[in-house]
């Protein structure tokens, strides 16, 4: 989307996924993960005060459910954009780049995780969820929380999950 996400758009920080132009999109990632590349080959005593770099995937999941679709596509199909992520997202903190992304869904596999129990318990997820008024009503699609608090290996224990889910109605 065209969103300012905080000024990023003016600042001229945002890519719009386009199916006409996905290697725009690729090229970011890419970008992203070089930069993490160089740092990781730093020595520990000059990682200290790197500055942050932050990718940040707005509406990821679709993008990821359209470059699936079109892995044929000779730039997804030469991209190591998944490994890349993953890279990131599991040693890029040791280096201050990171990527956040609104995945509309916990699907980890959108980018590039097959995590199992374990590995989810290792990872701050962020569920996004809405509440927004129009003309129609009230909206709300804060159904990833629900999910979210309801899956077993997200919240192990049940007394917990209850609770949760109890204490989000309330600030819901």
């Amino acid at each position: 989307k065209n969103d300012s996400y905080c000024g990023l758009r003016e600042k001229g920080r945002i890519t719009i996924f386009d199916i006409t132009n996905i290697q725009a999109t690729l090229d970011v990632i890419h970008h992203v993960w070089e930069i993490y590349n160089i740092r990781r080959m730093l020595p520990e005593e000059k990682r200290s005060n790197l500055s942050p770099v932050r990718l940040l995937l707005g509406d990821w999941f679709s993008i990821s459910l359209a470059l699936e679709e079109l892995s044929s596509h000779p730039a997804v199909k030469a991209s190591k954009y998944l490994v890349e992520m993953v890279d990131i997202v599991l040693n890029g903190r040791d280096f201050n780049v990171c990527l956040w992304a609104d995945l509309q869904s916990f699907n980890l596999e959108a980018i590039g995780m097959k995590a199992d129990k374990n590995s989810r318990q290792n990872f701050n997820l962020l569920g996004l969820g809405n509440y927004y008024t129009n003309d129609e009503g009230v909206n709300e699609s804060y159904g990833v929380l629900t999910n979210m608090i309801n899956d077993h290996f997200m919240v192990p224990n049940k007394e917990t999950r209850t609770q949760l889910l109890s204490e989000f109605e309330q600030l819901k």
